[in-house]
């Protein structure tokens, strides 16, 4: 089958308005290889984790995992 996972936060420091975090992903394993799709900051939330340097807006990526 295929494994799906849903990431929820909330964040909001003192004398600053919150912000709300949705990312989510999908994969699915064929043997030994694995496809996957991930979307994260979903909602294009704007905030800073570091005072001055924004963040990534909404990231969308695809992608193969193998075991060698």
């Amino acid at each position: 089958g295929c494994l799906m996972t849903i990431q929820s936060v909330y964040k909001k420091r003192p004398a600053e308005e919150g912000y709300f975090l949705l990312s989510s992903g999908i994969s699915k394993k064929y043997g030994e290889i694995e496809l996957f799709l991930r979307a994260t900051n979903i909602l294009n939330a704007s905030y800073e984790e570091i005072a001055d340097v924004p963040t990534s807006p909404r990231w969308f990526g695809a992608g193969i995992r193998m075991k060698m």
